[in-house]
């Protein structure tokens, strides 16, 4: 799981690296797209990705019966909502994030949907496939933006 998780962290790293590199400006909708990109490094989007999911499910369900396992596993819960709030709170300040928006509970909303898209990929890959879910994902983010940012 701890090399899993390094993983992960290292695609996530190279994806903000893109956002903060100050060298070549980028435009919102290139922002919007590296963010998507991001987020969509937790989704079952292929081989890899699909079977760190099942591994992180395995892990997450053993951790609730095995104490040892549940600091790692609440570790790695607590660094997704870290990252959710930075995504959003990045959003507010570029005025890409709708004036009304909480960011607390919006941060635990986009992890729950990527939670579900996850879950319900790695139960039924036939009735959930990558393009569904980056859709998913996009519209999500959408609704969060104000109408003038589109």
């Amino acid at each position: 799981m701890r090399e899993m998780s390094a993983r992960l962290i290292a695609r996530l790293t190279a994806h903000a690296d893109s956002l903060l590199d100050l060298s070549a400006p980028l435009t919102p909708d290139e922002q919007r797209e590296i963010v998507v990109r991001m987020l969509a490094e937790m989704l079952p989007l292929d081989e890899e990705r699909r079977t760190e999911v099942v591994v992180w499910l395995s892990f997450a369900a053993a951790a609730r019966t095995r104490p040892e396992l549940r600091a790692h596993a609440d570790e790695l819960y607590d660094g997704l909502l870290v990252l959710t709030t930075r995504i959003l709170e990045g959003a507010r300040r570029a005025g890409r994030l709708r004036p009304d928006s909480d960011i607390a509970v919006e941060a635990r909303r986009l992890c729950a949907l990527l939670d579900g898209l996850s879950l319900e990929s790695a139960f039924h890959p036939r009735r959930l496939d990558a393009d569904t879910m980056l859709a998913v994902l996009r519209t999500h983010l959408a609704a969060l933006t104000p109408a003038a940012a589109c």
